[in-house]
């Protein structure tokens, strides 16, 4: 009877120490799952912010040559007025040399 009792203490102490193993073996899995969970977060937001930084990147490409075809224009008009001026100056030169 008494090898009974201790037989059934080991058994209940193996079996506690199973379910011991067996929680910490799903808590391990459960972390597991967790960090392969914020890797992938943080791939799909790196990627994300790649994205972003491209397009960012692009838009300020854009912008630049936006901004470098109206000084373009600019200087072309300026260019073209002061063409105009000087025509008109040597066109006034020219009648004041036949006046005088």
């Amino acid at each position: 009877k008494r090898l009974d009792q201790e037989h059934k203490a080991a058994l209940a102490e193996a079996q506690k120490q199973a379910k011991i193993a067996a929680e910490e073996e799903k808590r391990r899995q459960d972390l597991e799952k967790q960090r392969l969970q914020l890797e992938e977060q943080l791939r799909i937001s790196a990627l994300k912010d790649e994205e972003k930084r491209q397009t960012l990147e692009a838009e300020g490409k854009r912008n630049a040559q936006e901004e470098a075809e109206e000084r373009i224009r600019l200087m072309e008009s300026e260019q073209k007025r002061l063409d105009q001026e000087h025509k008109a100056a040597l066109a006034e030169a020219q009648k004041q040399a036949k006046i005088a």
